[in-house]
């Protein structure tokens, strides 16, 4: 869930959803996916970047403590090589 509690992203095997507050979902398969990270910079919250198709952008701020959280789903075998997604950490 995103700090300030409007955005939950879900994991799973096949896509990742993207739920905001309002209600809507982004349902987007990992192949769809051009990028995941975590932009951790310093002075500033991290937040986590998913980039798709045609420019799609979607962030949401991350508590510091779900950082490692997340880049351990990054890391997991379904965002591996055969997703077509790329990952990283961005300090």
């Amino acid at each position: 869930m995103s700090v300030d509690g409007r955005t939950v992203v879900i994991f799973d095997e096949a896509e990742v959803r993207w739920v905001e507050r309002d209600g809507v979902t982004h349902s987007i398969s990992y192949s769809h996916l051009t990028e995941l990270r975590v932009d951790a910079r310093p002075r500033r919250r991290p937040r986590f970047v998913a980039l798709g198709a045609e420019a799609r952008r979607w962030e949401m701020p991350l508590a510091d403590s779900d950082v490692a959280r997340l880049q351990a789903v990054r890391s997991s075998s379904m965002l591996g090589p055969s997703s077509g997604c790329r990952s990283a950490l961005i300090q």
